[in-house]
C-alpha cells in the first residue's frame, strides 16, 4: 500500500468515521508516521516475528486493548465487523479486511499512551518521543530514532499532498 493510499484509503476515513476527539491532522501524521516505521504499509505480518497489522501490534497490545481500550474505539472495531475478542482479533489483523480495526487499535495507544496532546504536524522529536511511549519498540534506540526521522519525513510529505 502507498503511503497516499495508507492516508486516504484508510487513516484519514477510519479517523472521519470516529470523529472527534479522535480524529485530527495531528494523528493522521503520527499513524502515518508510525506505521512507516513499523511496517512501512508493506505487510500486516512481521517477518520473523508475532506482530500483526500495518501498526504491528503482539497479541499483549491487542489483549490489552480488548481490556482497557478506551470504550468508544472498542465499539468502532466491533462495528468494523471485527470481533472484539484477543485472539480473533489479533489474527484477523493480518488481512485487509481488518486494516480499519488496526487502525483504531493504534488510534488507541496513542491515545492512552500519551502524556501530552498529540505533537504539531513538523515536531519530529515530540512525535518520536510519544512513538516511544505508546509502541515500546525494542529494536536499537538510534538506528531506530535515524528510521524514524526518514518515517517522520515522508509522513508529513504525504499529508502536504
Amino acid at each position: 500500500m502507498t503511503l497516499t493510499d495508507a492516508l486516504h484509503t484508510l487513516i484519514r476515513p477510519t479517523l472521519a468515521e470516529l470523529g472527534e476527539p479522535y480524529a485530527s491532522p495531528e494523528a493522521e501524521c503520527l499513524l502515518l508516521a508510525i506505521g512507516v516505521q513499523e511496517s512501512g504499509f508493506l505487510g500486516r505480518v512481521q517477518t520473523h516475528g508475532p506482530a500483526r497489522g500495518f501498526w504491528q501490534f503482539e497479541i499483549e497490545a491487542v489483549r490489552d486493548f480488548v481490556w482497557h481500550g478506551e470504550e468508544a474505539l472498542q465499539l468502532a472495531v466491533s462495528h468494523s465487523g471485527v470481533m472484539l475478542e484477543t485472539s480473533v482479533l489479533y489474527t484477523n489483523l493480518a488481512y485487509p479486511q481488518a486494516d480499519p480495526a488496526a487502525c483504531i487499535l493504534a488510534r488507541d495507544l496513542l491515545w492512552r499512551g500519551s502524556l501530552s496532546p498529540l505533537p504539531a504536524l513538523e515536531d519530529v522529536e515530540e512525535g518520536w518521543f510519544q512513538y516511544l511511549h505508546a509502541w515500546r519498540p525494542g529494536a536499537s534506540k538510534i538506528p531506530a530514532h535515524r528510521r524514524w526521522l526518514r518515517s517522520h519525513a515522508l509522513a508529513l510529505t504525504t499529508m502536504r499532498g
